[in-house]
């Protein structure tokens, strides 16, 4: 470089420096969050306005240009970027995409005296080239100018020209009125969103052209609130969410996304840490749970519903209580015991009823006559008062319990079904959940169609299926199957939206996001599709009552004829031989 040119150099940077750098350092440094890292890149041969900068500016920083690449840990979100002209600020960018959070903030400085060179219709271009929006354009004209950019401007979803934003200079001389950074892409003048889904009740249903359903409703206040236009598109022939297959390519929802024929997939798919590395995903606005399912376990026979409104437990403390009153009663009417009651409260009555009215008074059957002596009468109102509470709390359920349809214990965990050599498999994604259990992910049956799946499974078939809970729930009721679900839960995902990576809608719809699952408006959404938009299963509906329905009720008959029959023959018999001696 000859002696004129190094002359002219030393002159543009005492001319130009101190200006541009301010305003960029006290935009910087009222925009910029102190807490987290900014980055500063250079792609120029004039250093002096970035040597000032990294002087003054008193932060964390990380440099680097394009020959050095420094360490970068997650994304950046807070960018300053110095280059000569529009050719090294194209090429700077076009090394930051997979890098750079599409919500966080840059600075560029075009530092080249020529006008042209730092063309702000050709930066801005270029910005939106790489979805970039959050952005300020420094240039030195006859003053330091800043510009930025509207994404999406008009109905024909064009970019806007460069919009100056005047009143840089308090910035530059107090710095005061620094803030430049306004929200972008909070109303979007109608331009078309596309989103693909799947039809799977309760979360999505198609109406029309208009989606319902959980996340069809929240899709629609959406879109409202972006003043955007919507268009749902559903894959081709891979209805599900998607996967990658062994060429590389994905597939399914996800694969309209990653191809671009989406904006937005929307599936209520199980969250995997394979989709997040080729997806950008916005925050959690539901739970999801993800359960194994299995056939139902065997229907419980007719003969024990009647014991069926009382749980094991409580039929095992009657049965307790029972006996106990019965051995009671024998205890006291041995010989010893009845005339140490009488001398005690004083009776001379004899003791031939008072088994016989216990019995009866358990059963129902009323009493004859009620003992005269009070301390016999309070524990027989005791005793009738006590029946009378069980058999009624019984005789409430005992007609829900003949008219319902109950079945034996199945499966509750995941072991038990492998110990029986029961087939496991569901989604392929849900398999990254089992990594660390090597003979579930070794052993994976992928499925593709869930209502396939839950017909084989519903008709008996030996498989253990994951998948989401209320999908599976909201299709057993639809489709009138039945199938048992495990008491151990696979794991509870987020449910999220899908985006290509670096997308500018991510920030907008995750500020909605938050509103709404704040306010609890996502869950009373939810709430509603998933407990009152759903078809009863008629094993749920109470049937007539039939002569099945009684079989427990005749056997309890029967034996108790069988048994009179057999204490009257034993009574005669006896009676016989007692007579003969």
């Amino acid at each position: 470089m000859s002696p004129r040119n190094l002359s002219d150099v030393s002159h543009f940077c005492e001319e130009n420096s101190n200006e541009i750098t301010t305003a960029a350092l006290n935009i910087a440094l009222h925009n910029f969050k102190w807490r987290i890292l900014t980055y500063v890149f250079f792609n120029a041969t004039f250093l002096c306005n970035l040597n000032i900068f990294l002087k003054t500016y008193n932060q964390g920083v990380v440099v680097g240009n394009a020959l050095v690449e420094p360490r970068i840990d997650g994304k950046i979100q807070q960018l300053v970027l110095f280059c000569d002209d529009i050719v090294g600020i194209t090429l700077a960018l076009d090394s930051l995409p997979n890098q750079f959070d599409e919500t966080g903030k840059i600075i560029v400085i075009c530092q080249s005296p020529i006008s042209w060179k730092c063309s702000a219709e050709e930066a801005m271009r270029s910005f939106w080239s790489v979805k970039i929006t959050n952005v300020v354009f420094l240039k030195k004209e006859v003053f330091v100018m800043a510009y930025t950019y509207m994404p999406v401007y008009n109905e024909q979803c064009e970019i806007s020209d460069p919009i100056p934003l005047f009143g840089l200079k308090p910035c530059i001389i107090n710095a005061t009125k620094c803030g430049v950074f306004d929200k972008k892409l909070d109303n979007l003048n109608k331009c078309k969103i596309v989103v693909s889904t799947l039809i799977r009740r309760p979360f999505m249903i198609i109406n029309n052209g208009i989606p319902e359903g959980a996340d069809g409703h929240l899709l629609l206040l959406i879109m409202e609130r972006l003043n955007a236009t919507l268009e749902v598109i559903i894959p081709g022939n891979h209805n599900y969410w998607g996967k990658l297959d062994s060429n590389g390519t994905w597939s399914g929802s996800l694969g309209d996304v990653y191809y671009g024929a989406a904006n937005i997939s929307m599936t209520s798919a199980a969250l995997t840490a394979s989709i997040i590395s080729y997806f950008q995903i916005s925050i959690p606005y539901r739970s999801t749970n993800v359960v194994w399912i299995s056939h139902p376990p065997k229907a419980l026979s007719p003969a024990l519903k009647l014991l069926h409104p009382f749980k094991p437990s409580t039929q095992i403390a009657l049965g307790i209580i029972f006996f106990i009153v019965i051995a009671c009663v024998l205890f006291v009417s041995s010989k010893k015991m009845w005339l140490l009651c009488c001398r005690r409260v004083r009776t001379t009555k004899k003791k031939t009823s008072l088994l016989f009215n216990t019995w009866m008074i358990c059963i129902g059957v009323p009493i004859a006559h009620l003992p005269s002596t009070s301390t016999f009468l309070s524990l027989i109102v005791l005793w009738i008062w006590y029946c009378f509470l069980i058999r009624t709390f019984y005789q409430v359920w005992l007609i829900n319990s003949l008219q319902g349809k109950f079945y034996l214990d199945g499966f509750e965990k995941i072991d038990e079904a492998i110990e029986a050599g029961y087939d496991i498999g569901g989604g392929i994604f849900l398999k990254e959940y089992f990594v660390d259990y090597p003979y579930i992910y070794n052993n994976w049956k992928e499925t593709v169609s869930l209502n396939v799946t839950l017909h084989e499974i519903s008709e008996g078939s030996n498989f253990i299926a994951a998948t989401i809970y209320d999908l599976a729930k909201s299709l057993m009721n639809f489709e009138k199957i039945n199938v048992h679900f495990l008491a151990e839960k696979v794991v509870v995902s987020p449910s999220v939206l899908f985006f290509n990576k670096n997308s500018p809608l991510v920030a907008p719809i995750n500020e909605l996001l938050q509103q709404l699952t704040e306010s609890g408006f996502v869950e009373k959404i939810s709430r509603n599709y998933f407990t009152h938009n759903v078809v009863k299963n008629p094993t749920q509906i109470r049937e007539p009552i039939n002569i099945e329905n009684y079989t427990g009720c005749y056997m309890v008959l029967l034996g108790g004829w069988i048994i009179s029959i057999l204490c009257c023959m034993a009574e005669i018999c006896f009676r016989k031989i007692f007579n003969k001696f």
